[in-house]
């Protein structure tokens, strides 16, 4: 690995240590093209989250052998579908308990429909300034997706206690 690399891998391994307690368990809903749901579902079981439904609206019939191929016995607990769109994934998600949101701005709806928070990640991102300038690539882009859907667990958390809290 080139030196360059190594703090910025030591840093998202140090990153995922210490955020491994607010993500572990919880329950994510991805959509997007079938290329980003799936690599979105293999770093989210990678760190804990469980990608409970994965759902794209192109129809290539490959969704289903590609999550497979990435998460191995993992795939046991997802629904996948293709050629979809909101309404059907949020019919099949009103009884899943879905923690968390992940995809495009186009689906800030059916984030407040579920009472999950969205993290932003596709194209495209309508609702938010400097989404062009979002990482997604290589450790940096890792660490910078982690930790926004870490943070977006904390202050849901911050934002549901009666007494408020710094600390956490």
């Amino acid at each position: 690995m080139p030196s360059r690399y190594v703090g910025q891998r030591s840093r998202l391994v140090d990153s995922y240590v210490d955020g491994h307690k607010y993500v572990f368990g919880k329950k994510a809903l991805l959509y997007g093209s079938e290329d980003l749901v799936v690599a979105l579902a293999a770093f989210l079981s990678e760190i804990g989250i469980l990608p409970v439904l994965c759902g794209t609206g192109e129809k290539k019939g490959r969704l289903v052998d590609s999550l497979q191929d990435v998460l191995g016995d993992d795939f046991r607990n997802i629904t996948a579908i293709e050629d979809t769109d909101f309404i059907e994934l949020e019919e099949i998600a009103k009884n899943m308990q879905i923690d968390l949101v992940l995809g495009n701005s186009n689906g800030y709806k059916l984030s407040r429909k579920l009472n999950a928070p969205l993290v932003r990640v596709g194209l495209p991102i309508h609702d938010r300034l400097g989404a062009a300038r979002i990482t997604m690539l290589g450790y940096q882009g890792t660490q910078q997706l982690f930790d926004r859907i870490v943070n977006e667990f904390i202050r849901q958390k911050q934002e549901a206690s009666p007494i408020g809290y710094t600390h956490i």
